[in-house]
Protein backbone atom coordinates (compact mmCIF):
# COMPACT_ATOMS: atom_id res chain seq x y z
CA UNK A 1 0.00 0.00 0.00
CA UNK A 2 2.62 2.11 0.85
CA UNK A 3 3.90 1.61 -2.22
CA UNK A 4 1.64 2.68 -4.28
CA UNK A 5 0.79 5.83 -2.17
CA UNK A 6 4.16 6.40 -2.56
CA UNK A 7 3.72 6.20 -6.87
CA UNK A 8 0.58 8.43 -6.62
CA UNK A 9 2.40 11.13 -4.68
CA UNK A 10 5.43 10.94 -7.04
CA UNK A 11 3.16 11.18 -10.37
CA UNK A 12 0.62 14.43 -8.48
CA UNK A 13 4.32 15.87 -8.37
CA UNK A 14 5.74 14.98 -12.36
CA UNK A 15 2.16 16.39 -13.08
CA UNK A 16 2.02 18.95 -11.29
CA UNK A 17 5.46 20.10 -12.40
CA UNK A 18 4.81 19.31 -16.11
CA UNK A 19 1.66 21.36 -15.97
CA UNK A 20 3.37 24.58 -14.71
CA UNK A 21 5.43 24.17 -17.82
CA UNK A 22 3.06 23.00 -20.23
CA UNK A 23 -0.40 23.77 -19.07
CA UNK A 24 -1.85 21.83 -22.25
CA UNK A 25 -0.22 18.68 -21.61
CA UNK A 26 -2.54 16.20 -20.92
CA UNK A 27 -2.96 14.02 -17.66
CA UNK A 28 -3.73 10.58 -19.44
CA UNK A 29 -0.71 10.90 -22.00
CA UNK A 30 1.43 11.85 -18.82
CA UNK A 31 -0.07 8.87 -16.67
CA UNK A 32 1.15 6.62 -19.23
CA UNK A 33 4.83 7.76 -19.58
CA UNK A 34 4.83 8.07 -16.12
CA UNK A 35 3.72 4.14 -15.66
CA UNK A 36 5.76 2.68 -18.80
CA UNK A 37 8.94 4.22 -17.24
CA UNK A 38 8.66 3.73 -13.53
CA UNK A 39 6.87 -0.24 -13.81
CA UNK A 40 10.03 -1.77 -12.37
CA UNK A 41 9.70 0.36 -9.31
CA UNK A 42 13.58 0.95 -9.25
CA UNK A 43 15.21 4.11 -9.92
CA UNK A 44 18.28 2.03 -12.12
CA UNK A 45 15.37 0.41 -14.22
CA UNK A 46 13.51 3.64 -14.72
CA UNK A 47 16.61 4.87 -15.82
CA UNK A 48 17.34 1.90 -18.37
CA UNK A 49 14.01 1.93 -19.66
CA UNK A 50 14.01 5.91 -20.53
CA UNK A 51 17.97 5.83 -22.39
CA UNK A 52 16.90 2.83 -24.45
CA UNK A 53 13.79 4.95 -25.84
CA UNK A 54 15.36 8.18 -25.41
CA UNK A 55 18.87 7.31 -27.69
CA UNK A 56 18.36 5.18 -30.87
CA UNK A 57 14.42 3.52 -29.82
CA UNK A 58 12.98 7.21 -30.01
CA UNK A 59 10.95 6.32 -32.88
CA UNK A 60 9.26 3.40 -31.63
CA UNK A 61 8.29 4.79 -28.35
CA UNK A 62 6.62 7.62 -30.51
CA UNK A 63 4.59 4.64 -31.85
CA UNK A 64 3.59 3.30 -28.93
CA UNK A 65 2.12 6.52 -27.78
CA UNK A 66 -0.09 6.87 -30.75
CA UNK A 67 -1.31 3.47 -30.84
CA UNK A 68 -1.82 3.79 -27.45
CA UNK A 69 -4.26 7.03 -27.87
CA UNK A 70 -5.12 6.61 -31.03
CA UNK A 71 -4.42 10.24 -32.47
CA UNK A 72 -1.61 12.52 -33.12
CA UNK A 73 1.36 12.29 -35.42
CA UNK A 74 4.83 10.65 -34.99
CA UNK A 75 7.38 13.63 -36.17
CA UNK A 76 10.79 13.85 -36.85
CA UNK A 77 12.83 16.67 -35.44
CA UNK A 78 14.83 18.26 -38.56
CA UNK A 79 17.73 19.81 -36.37
CA UNK A 80 18.33 17.07 -33.56
CA UNK A 81 17.28 13.73 -35.45
CA UNK A 82 15.03 12.76 -32.87
CA UNK A 83 11.85 11.04 -32.94
CA UNK A 84 8.61 12.42 -30.96
CA UNK A 85 4.83 11.60 -30.86
CA UNK A 86 2.71 15.14 -31.40
CA UNK A 87 -0.88 15.47 -30.10
CA UNK A 88 -3.78 17.14 -31.53
CA UNK A 89 -2.96 20.04 -29.65
CA UNK A 90 0.36 20.39 -31.07
CA UNK A 91 1.76 19.21 -27.58
CA UNK A 92 4.69 16.79 -28.39
CA UNK A 93 6.05 13.78 -25.93
CA UNK A 94 8.99 11.56 -25.96
CA UNK A 95 10.10 8.77 -22.87
CA UNK A 96 10.92 11.64 -20.87
CA UNK A 97 7.33 13.10 -21.39
CA UNK A 98 6.53 16.59 -22.73
CA UNK A 99 9.36 17.43 -25.57
CA UNK A 100 9.51 21.33 -24.98
CA UNK A 101 12.91 21.68 -27.14
CA UNK A 102 11.44 23.27 -30.29
CA UNK A 103 9.92 25.60 -32.39
CA UNK A 104 7.65 25.90 -35.09
CA UNK A 105 8.28 24.07 -37.99
CA UNK A 106 11.16 21.69 -36.68
CA UNK A 107 8.66 18.83 -35.87
CA UNK A 108 8.12 17.02 -39.29
CA UNK A 109 5.50 14.15 -40.37
CA UNK A 110 7.95 11.49 -40.44
CA UNK A 111 7.37 9.21 -42.78
CA UNK A 112 6.91 12.35 -45.26
CA UNK A 113 10.20 13.93 -44.10
CA UNK A 114 12.79 10.84 -43.47
CA UNK A 115 11.21 8.74 -46.40
CA UNK A 116 13.90 6.04 -46.79
CA UNK A 117 16.14 7.16 -43.74
CA UNK A 118 13.04 6.46 -41.29
CA UNK A 119 15.13 2.37 -41.54
CA UNK A 120 17.85 3.90 -39.35
CA UNK A 121 16.04 4.68 -36.68
CA UNK A 122 14.16 1.08 -37.00
CA UNK A 123 17.07 -1.26 -36.00
CA UNK A 124 16.07 -4.45 -37.75
CA UNK A 125 19.18 -5.40 -39.73
CA UNK A 126 18.41 -3.46 -42.66
CA UNK A 127 20.54 -0.32 -44.37
CA UNK A 128 19.52 2.54 -46.02
CA UNK A 129 19.99 2.55 -49.35
CA UNK A 130 20.99 5.91 -51.35
CA UNK A 131 20.46 5.51 -55.24
CA UNK A 132 22.93 7.92 -55.94
CA UNK A 133 26.56 6.43 -56.38
CA UNK A 134 28.31 9.44 -56.97
CA UNK A 135 26.96 11.21 -53.82
CA UNK A 136 27.73 8.23 -51.74
CA UNK A 137 31.21 7.72 -53.22
CA UNK A 138 32.02 11.86 -52.34
CA UNK A 139 30.58 10.89 -48.73
CA UNK A 140 32.75 8.52 -48.25
CA UNK A 141 35.92 9.93 -49.48
CA UNK A 142 35.03 12.59 -46.29
CA UNK A 143 35.08 9.88 -43.94
CA UNK A 144 31.48 9.84 -43.77
CA UNK A 145 28.53 6.59 -44.40
CA UNK A 146 25.71 8.67 -46.44
CA UNK A 147 23.10 8.50 -43.78
CA UNK A 148 25.49 10.36 -41.67
CA UNK A 149 26.72 12.67 -44.63
CA UNK A 150 22.53 13.05 -45.60
CA UNK A 151 21.59 14.21 -42.00
CA UNK A 152 24.43 16.25 -41.47
CA UNK A 153 24.28 18.40 -44.34
CA UNK A 154 20.34 18.52 -43.84
CA UNK A 155 21.25 20.24 -40.50
CA UNK A 156 24.17 22.68 -41.02
CA UNK A 157 22.76 23.62 -44.64
CA UNK A 158 20.24 22.41 -46.36
CA UNK A 159 17.09 22.46 -43.61
CA UNK A 160 15.56 26.23 -45.45
CA UNK A 161 16.20 24.26 -48.93
CA UNK A 162 13.23 24.09 -51.13
CA UNK A 163 12.75 21.77 -53.92
CA UNK A 164 8.64 20.99 -53.92
CA UNK A 165 5.61 19.82 -51.66
CA UNK A 166 6.45 17.10 -49.36
CA UNK A 167 10.46 16.56 -50.27
CA UNK A 168 12.15 14.17 -48.19
CA UNK A 169 15.18 14.99 -46.60
CA UNK A 170 17.30 12.62 -48.75
CA UNK A 171 16.15 14.34 -52.30
CA UNK A 172 16.40 17.64 -50.52
CA UNK A 173 20.15 17.06 -49.55
CA UNK A 174 20.94 15.32 -52.85
CA UNK A 175 19.67 18.49 -54.64
CA UNK A 176 21.51 20.89 -52.30
CA UNK A 177 24.56 18.84 -52.90
CA UNK A 178 24.54 18.61 -56.44
CA UNK A 179 24.10 22.65 -56.59
CA UNK A 180 27.11 23.04 -53.27
CA UNK A 181 29.40 20.09 -54.06
CA UNK A 182 32.55 22.11 -54.35
CA UNK A 183 32.09 24.49 -50.95
CA UNK A 184 30.54 21.22 -49.13
CA UNK A 185 33.51 19.58 -50.20
CA UNK A 186 35.98 22.24 -48.66
CA UNK A 187 33.74 22.16 -46.04
CA UNK A 188 34.39 18.46 -45.39
CA UNK A 189 38.01 18.35 -46.18
CA UNK A 190 38.55 20.66 -43.31
CA UNK A 191 36.57 18.82 -40.64
CA UNK A 192 38.17 15.64 -41.84
CA UNK A 193 41.40 17.19 -41.02
CA UNK A 194 40.33 19.06 -37.81
CA UNK A 195 41.19 22.21 -39.75
CA UNK A 196 40.49 24.57 -37.17
CA UNK A 197 39.04 26.63 -40.37
CA UNK A 198 36.50 24.85 -41.27
CA UNK A 199 33.99 25.76 -38.75
CA UNK A 200 34.12 29.63 -39.91
CA UNK A 201 32.69 28.53 -42.89
CA UNK A 202 29.61 28.03 -41.64
CA UNK A 203 29.03 31.85 -41.33
CA UNK A 204 30.43 32.91 -44.93
CA UNK A 205 28.70 33.65 -47.78
CA UNK A 206 29.53 30.18 -49.81
CA UNK A 207 26.50 28.49 -49.04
Amino acid sequence: MNKMKNKEDEFKKYLEETKNIEANADEQVLKFIFDFVNLQGTPESAEAIYKQFESGYCYYFAVILQAAFNRGTVCWHRNYSHIVWKDYNEVAYDVGGVFYDYNKGDLLPVEESLGELLTDFKHNGEEVKIENTEFVDWAKHYGMTPVYAITDIYKRFASNHKIGYNATIVNTVLDYWGSHKNELGLFYAGKKHNSSEYEEMISMDVF
